[in-house]
């Protein structure tokens, strides 16, 4: 037990620098999506705009068929996954990664600072029913899947941490890869039947 505890800790502090280049990548980007709304707001939050109130009326009476929700949040995580997987092998599979990594906190400051913008504190908490609960499973599973990505582009390319048995390397990589997809097939199911039920939910009392 002490050697897996040992093994797991070493695994860690191995990830460690990855982590807080991820972490300052993420942080830059979500600062740089709220200064972008912020000069292009006039332009980004007119009428039909982001979050457009007539759009959010919308969505309150529609009556959403949580099947179609989930597959076809499911079809948008899976070509993610698939195509984040596949360029992880290329060259530039570590450029990739970190890009994908700045466009997400762009992405999420952009909705935060809208949502804020449009509607005060009742948008922070929009924001928050409109994550929640699918995004506490896709926010540590892409954390890992992103370190996994860039692990294996770094095997192949740079050859960090060569295996001494290639065969168990990549069916254990496979493993993890499944375990992945599990993860992201879970948190399409939060989204599509539960995250649906509440955003609606919360739409109705906004």
């Amino acid at each position: 037990m002490s050697r897996l505890g040992e093994a797991i800790r070493r695994k860690m502090g191995s990830l460690a620098p990855s982590n807080r280049r991820n972490t300052a990548l993420f942080l830059v980007g979500f600062f740089v999506g709220i200064l972008f709304l912020n000069l292009g707001k006039e332009i980004l939050l007119e009428e039909g705009g982001l979050f457009d109130p007539e759009t959010l009326t919308g969505l309150k009476y529609m009556v959403l068929d949580q099947d179609t929700v989930f597959y076809y949040v499911l079809k948008k995580r899976g070509v993610f996954l698939l195509l984040l997987t596949v360029l992880s092998t290329t060259y530039l599979g570590k450029i990739v990664c970190r890009a994908a990594v700045t466009w997400f906190g762009f992405a999420f400051g952009m909705m935060l600072a809208a949502l804020t913008v449009r509607f005060g504190l009742k948008g922070q908490v929009l924001a928050i029913v409109w994550l929640f609960p699918h995004f506490l499973v896709y926010v540590p599973a892409t954390i890992f899947f992103l370190l996994w990505c860039e692990g294996l582009h770094d095997t192949i390319y740079r050859k960090k941490n060569l295996p001494t048995d290639e065969e168990k390397f990549f069916a254990w990589k496979a493993v993890q890869f499944l375990l992945f997809a599990a993860a992201m097939c879970f948190g399409c199911m939060l989204e599509g039947y539960v995250g649906s039920k509440l955003l609606t939910g919360y739409l109705r009392i906004f």
